[in-house]
């Protein structure tokens, strides 16, 4: 019943085992699906030109150089999809080859310009493009690729000439995932809607709730109350152009809440929405509603795809969302006041479905909303939150200092890694060469032009005013292409300046989908330099193996910590060693803490002696060297199982490293 269910969802998200349907899907059925959980094996990850020593060169870095001496910006075993890319400041001479599944000659060859500006057939506009975005230098163009490029067995990028700035975000599956017939067109044809401005829910409304009210200073007012179970399919707030009204409005939303519940002794009248319970307080929105709707300090128009500002004549503004939020027991939503003035003839519509999910498969509509000064040597956080769901984006204010070199640091599932990890806080917006123009598109958008609002000189390049930080830049990014599926937690920050050293005042607001139930959990744990543990898990390794002492440090915002561990370093032979799972698992996931000093390790996996997969990190920092790499097994190899042997054979004279391994069982 689940793949059935998340069938339109996982279109776009590319998971396998789908079952077949006759009618095409559309944008209405991601609205749909949104809210629906991911499904297991599916994980998220990106390649960037992010720096080594995590400063601020992030440009002209790449995996490796391959047998052409071309630069691999990317490469990975499927099954699996590229979702976006984004580069700017290109070589106008180089040359993308993309080679598939194995393929000794590149399927495409495309001059990287061409590439952006859709002028090969392969890679057409709309699912392409390349436009000014900023002012630094005379050519800040940002060229950005939402086109779903699939692949089963492998996919390798490289770049003839010179790489600079990047990144590529991608998902991928467990070996011996299967992608349904035709699903890469169906892809296209879901992304090419949402370009094309296709962008609201389509099913017909069971229940609106209009509502028309003055709001008077310190009150709340209800926009909904609704007993049962169903979903918002949208919700629509018109009222007078007031920033007063964006920033000292809260908007906030309670879903299930024990309190207006009959049954609990609750019902009309009982507690406000900022008078939390234990239940209440674990699925909200509570934020002030200018950040919400991606304008929180003046009126701006703002044509993301979930959520938008629109002036309407006679002095007045539209705010619309179209995220499906799903309820079970009842919904409410409300607006409270906190400030000194009367606002008038704030009108709104909710549309209500009285379609119910499943409660078990799908999650609630959950915000985080911070505001406040940076913190020295901590990166900014968006949201840390355990549980099960995705990461559907962000929206960000910042102000004073040189904050747009900060890198997104997203840390999945508990890994010390961050797998999202970019090149700077205006690439991260799909920008580029801050200060930045104002920009509108589906997945990502800068609300102001500071240099404009400042008072500078828009054609003056390789300036930067002093009165350009004393604006509030004001940034979107929605990963509606690509949400970012977790099991277990999700710790999503970003710098503030190359090392967050800079002062500077920041606000967020991070949009997920959130079950708080981890459906990932540890059963395992080798420590390799433990003779008691490898001893206990049958650990042996055949060939040239070596101890490999290391003190080291990891990526991200452990950037200060060194860590001293030991392990093996394997040229040659077989790796295997025996753990326990769960035997009502799921599938299993594997994480080894890696020595990414040493570059491109590769090995293929088995399982119980069948093939699992190949293990490839095709990246090398020798500087900071710590990496907690991941394979995902696919749940045939594991269902009903209550251990597992795993043997894993080095390829092509590749090295691998291995300090710890720590298994995870889906559940």
């Amino acid at each position: 019943m689940k793949h059935i269910l998340l069938y339109a969802l996982l279109l776009w998200a590319g998971t396998a085992q789908l079952a077949a349907q006759t009618s095409a899907p559309s944008a209405d059925d991601f609205w749909q699906r949104m809210p629906l959980l991911p499904d297991n094996g599916l994980s998220a990850g990106q390649f960037s030109s992010k720096s080594r020593h995590q400063q601020n060169g992030d440009t002209g870095n790449y995996l490796y150089n391959d047998e052409h001496g071309d630069a691999v910006i990317f490469e990975a075993y499927g099954p699996g999809c590229v979702r976006s890319m984004w580069g700017t400041a290109f070589d106008p001479e180089a040359v993308l080859k993309f080679y598939f599944d194995g393929e000794q000659k590149p399927r495409y060859e495309v001059n990287v310009l061409e590439f952006y500006q859709g002028r090969h057939p392969a890679f057409p506009a709309p699912f392409t493009s390349y436009e000014r975005r900023g002012y630094y230098i005379a050519e800040a163009c940002a060229g950005n690729s939402f086109l779903p490029i699939r692949f089963q067995k492998s996919l390798r990028i490289s770049v003839k000439g010179k790489p600079t700035f990047y990144h590529i975000l991608y998902d991928k599956l467990p070996y011996r995932s299967e992608v349904a017939p035709g699903q890469e067109q169906q892809d296209k044809d879901f992304i090419r809607q949402c370009l094309e401005g296709k962008t609201g829910p389509q099913q017909p409304a069971d229940a609106t709730h209009e509502t028309s009210t003055t709001l008077k200073p310190w009150q709340t007012v209800d926009l909904l109350r609704h007993d049962g179970s169903g979903s918002v399919q949208s919700l629509e707030i018109e009222a007078d152009t007031s920033s007063l009204f964006l920033r000292d409005v809260q908007l906030m939303m309670i879903w299930d809440d024990a309190n207006s519940d009959p049954a609990n002794g609750g019902g009309q009248g009982k507690k406000l929405a900022f008078e939390r319970n234990e239940e209440s307080r674990l699925f909200q929105v509570n934020t002030p509603i200018g950040m919400f709707f991606g304008s929180p300090h003046r009126v701006q128009s703002v044509q993301s795809l979930p959520v938008s500002v629109t002036l309407l004549p006679g002095g007045r503004m539209k705010l619309s969302c179209r995220f499906v939020m799903p309820f079970w027991k009842n919904a409410r939503i409300c607006l409270y006041n906190k400030s000194d003035v009367t606002f008038n003839n704030v009108r709104s519509t909710v549309l209500i479905s009285g379609k119910e999910y499943p409660y078990a498969e799908a999650a609630y509509f959950t915000t985080f909303y911070r505001q406040g000064l940076t913190e020295y040597g901590r990166d900014w956080q968006f949201c840390d939150v355990q549980g099960c769901g995705w990461f559907m984006g962000a929206v960000q204010s910042c102000r004073l200092e040189h904050y747009c070199e900060g890198n997104e640091h997203f840390y999945i599932d508990g890994n010390r890694t961050p797998q999202i990890n970019g090149t700077g806080t205006e690439d991260y917006y799909l920008g580029c060469f801050w200060p930045n123009r104002k920009y509108d598109s589906p997945f990502a958008g800068c609300v102001d032009d500071v240099r404009l609002l400042s008072g500078g000189d828009p054609d003056k390049f390789l300036e930067i005013y002093r009165e350009d930080y004393l604006v509030p830049a004001v940034y979107y990014r929605f990963h509606l292409e690509m949400p970012i599926p977790f099991y277990n937690a999700i710790d999503a920050r970003i710098q503030h300046g190359s090392e967050s050293q800079l002062s500077s005042e920041y606000a967020s607001l991070a949009y997920l989908y959130l079950k708080r139930k981890p459906v990932l959990h540890e059963t395992d744990f080798i420590k390799i330099a433990s003779e008691a543990s490898r001893k206990m898990h049958r650990y042996t390794a055949t060939g040239k193996c070596s101890p490999h002492p290391l003190t080291a440090r990891y990526e991200g915002n452990y950037l200060y910590t060194n860590i001293e561990d030991e392990g093996y370093l394997h040229q040659d032979g077989t790796i295997s060693f025996t753990v326990a799972i769960d035997p009502a698992n799921r599938g299993v996931r594997l994480r080894r803490r890696s020595d990414q000093g040493i570059p491109c390790q590769k090995a293929h996996v088995y399982v119980d002696g069948a093939f699992a997969g190949v293990w490839a990190d095709p990246q090398q920092n020798d500087i900071l060297r710590w990496y907690d790499s991941e394979f995902d097994i696919h749940a045939g190899l594991t269902r009903d199982k209550k251990e597992l042997n795993i043997e894993i054979v080095p390829q092509d004279g590749c090295s691998f490293t291995d300090f710890e391994y720590r298994i995870l069982s889906y559940k």
